[in-house]
């Protein structure tokens, strides 16, 4: 395998960073999504696949990222940035063809996930059932850009 371009993204949701190497365990890239924004109203992480709320993320370097007063006059509610999860947990992701059809702004059925869980579909009425889990990690390996031999990235880093 060779790897053209090795990315990382140190905060869920916001902009990443090229790498020339990077180690890769059985968790994804080392510190890929190592940290992520917690919504203290609601106690959910935000992600920019709820982009009503958090689309202003992705116009953020996740190696630089503002303290916590300024990112929450960013966002427009108060946020922390935070490298464990609380327990239990969630995210909310928009339904995407609900997003592109109604547009951005738009109240749009979305799914509820905890971490390391399964998301279940909600509409604004609260309803739910099952959908699919994502697939399980890449295996240990350490990734060199440019070089035979390298790894994928991971999507979703375990944590967030």
């Amino acid at each position: 395998m060779h790897v053209e371009i090795l990315r990382r993204y140190p905060v869920k949701s916001m902009l990443g960073e090229e790498l020339a190497e990077s180690v890769v365990s059985e968790r994804g890239l080392a510190g890929d999504r190592a940290r992520a924004v917690l919504d203290v109203a609601t106690g959910k992480i935000a992600s920019a696949k709820n982009p009503r709320l958090w689309r202003r993320l992705l116009t953020l370097e996740g190696a630089r990222v503002p303290g916590d007063a300024e990112l929450s006059e960013l966002l427009g509610r108060e946020v922390r940035v935070i490298d464990v999860p609380p327990e239990g947990a969630e995210l909310e992701r928009s339904v995407p063809e609900r997003v592109l059809a109604e547009g951005i702004e738009a109240e749009v059925p979305y799914t509820v996930g905890t971490l390391g869980g399964r998301a279940l579909p909600r509409a604004r009425s609260s309803t739910s059932r099952p959908s699919t889990s994502s697939p399980p990690p890449p295996s240990a390996r350490s990734a060199r850009r440019g070089r035979a031999g390298g790894s994928r990235t991971c999507a979703t880093a375990p944590t967030w």
